[in-house]
């Protein structure tokens, strides 16, 4: 408004003169005034263009800005593809345009390098990145390790400046959508212990990042265009095995298995059968699905669900019975490796005591039970230690609902207890929720894209 007045006040005092010239007959002066006031008016319009883009420079370079900007916004307005193109500015459009629509759709490779040729701005894009890594800014110190099994765990640590406490989750990797997602670099956050002290330290990361933070999508590869057994015609390229091993990657992905109180899941995974033939007297290690950390069975089934049928009870729950897989039977198959279990169960843990086919699940909940009574017993201590001001909102958020469900299982009674809801319906048994890592090598039908957009 300041200049749209200036302008304004500048054509009122050129009118006058107009008027003063016409009045004298000084036509020469009338024209000089004209020159002058379209000059004015051209002199201001790219001043206030120079300081549009010195405003649009200082805004782009304003980081507190775009940090605070919606995920949607940030990945538009920082132009993170494109930064990552050396010599951006004097690569082909279309070129460019390629490449920027590729990255979206990369996977993140278990092993990245750093660019040979880098553009600037690999520390940039990695800063903003929203799960590549966790990095705890200041000084703090370790207070506790929470385990939640044997690949999960809560870090409990405090600002040595600020003094508030808050927790950091260890987690295997990261699920994304579908079945995309990374695997996580743990050595630094798994060596650290109570009384440890942590400086300015990324404490776990995706190894599309490397320790300073700065974001890595490919592999440096030594090329060479030449024609092979009459196999790079069109788009083919021939790759060595150690090439595909480097260009290998995880997939992550969330299976559920919903069993409800008439079903149970079948002994595929358990020890050698007893004498005894009996589902409820047999002595005989039960276990229907991989534990934390092992592997998935090479047929690639991780648990099958029988619904028990009184008609053919007595046949179909002999223990050499739970072992085959029936037509009727329902098998959830995938590969790789299990590296989280969450239990969703609205059956009481006295119940699932009693039922030998239930002993994983059994454990899994008593496992969840000491998880969460570790935070709140934690979480109380530090209050009372240091304050309740001292708790971030975020560990005070988990302490609240783990308080909440401890609070609920040790409620007897079915009517008084809080019951799992899953679409809107209340459900009874239990839910399983595996978390499934797989590895993958570059295979036939893989496609490859050099950093110009340019298919390889």
């Amino acid at each position: 408004m300041g200049w749209l007045a200036f302008i304004f006040i500048m054509i009122v005092v050129c009118n006058l003169i107009s008027l003063k010239c016409i009045e004298c007959g000084n036509m020469t002066g009338l024209a000089t005034e004209f020159i002058v006031l379209i000059s004015i008016i051209i002199i201001l319009y790219f001043k206030k263009w120079n300081l549009r883009k010195v405003d649009d420079w200082k805004m782009a370079k304003d980081y507190s800005r775009i940090k605070k900007l919606s995920e949607h916004e940030l990945n538009h307005s920082f132009l993170a593809e494109s930064l990552l193109v050396p010599n951006c500015n004097k690569t082909d459009c279309n070129r460019l345009t390629m490449f920027i629509s590729e990255l979206a759709q990369a996977v993140a490779l278990n092993e990245a390098d750093i660019p040979l040729v880098q553009s600037g701005f690999e520390a940039q894009v990695g800063e903003y990145t929203i799960d590549g890594y966790k990095k705890l800014e200041g000084n703090y110190t370790v207070l506790a390790k929470i385990p939640k099994n044997k690949m999960n765990y809560l870090l409990l640590v405090r600002n040595d400046e600020t003094g508030i406490v808050s927790a950091i989750k260890r987690t295997e990797c990261c699920h994304f959508t579908e079945h995309y997602g990374c695997k996580y670099n743990n050595e630094v956050i798994d060596n650290k212990y109570p009384g440890d002290k942590i400086n300015n330290e990324i404490l776990y990361r995706s190894n599309s990042y490397d320790n300073d933070g700065n974001f890595m999508y490919g592999r440096n590869m030594k090329t060479c265009y030449m024609t092979y057994k009459n196999l790079t015609y069109e788009d083919p390229i021939v790759i060595s095995e150690s090439a595909a091993k480097k260009l290998s990657y995880s997939n992550v992905y969330k299976v559920k298995i919903s069993v409800n109180d008439n079903d149970l899941l079948l002994n595929l995974y358990g020890g050698e059968t007893d004498e005894e033939d009996d589902l409820f007297t047999t002595k005989e290690t039960y276990k229907s699905f991989p534990d934390v950390g092992e592997y998935v069975n090479d047929s690639g089934i991780l648990a099958v669900r029988r619904r028990i049928s009184y008609n053919k009870m007595l046949k179909n729950l002999k223990n050499e019975k739970l072992k085959e897989i029936e037509p009727d039977d329902t098998s959830f198959y995938i590969h790789g490796q299990v590296v989280d279990i969450n239990v969703y169960s609205n059956m009481t843990e006295e119940l699932l005591a009693t039922q030998r086919y239930n002993n994983q699940i059994y454990d899994l909940v008593v496992e969840d039970h000491k998880y969460r009574k570790g935070i709140v017993t934690k979480v109380e201590e530090y209050r009372k230690l240091y304050g309740d001001e001292s708790i971030h909102p975020e560990l005070i958020a988990l302490y609240n609902q783990c308080k909440q469900l401890l609070e609920n299982d040790d409620k007897k009674d079915d009517s008084k207890r809080n019951m799992w809801v899953y679409e809107s319906n209340e459900f009874k048994g239990y839910i399983l929720e595996f978390t499934i890592l797989e590895y993958f090598p570059l295979t036939v039908g893989s496609k490859l894209a050099n950093r110009y957009g340019k298919l390889i």
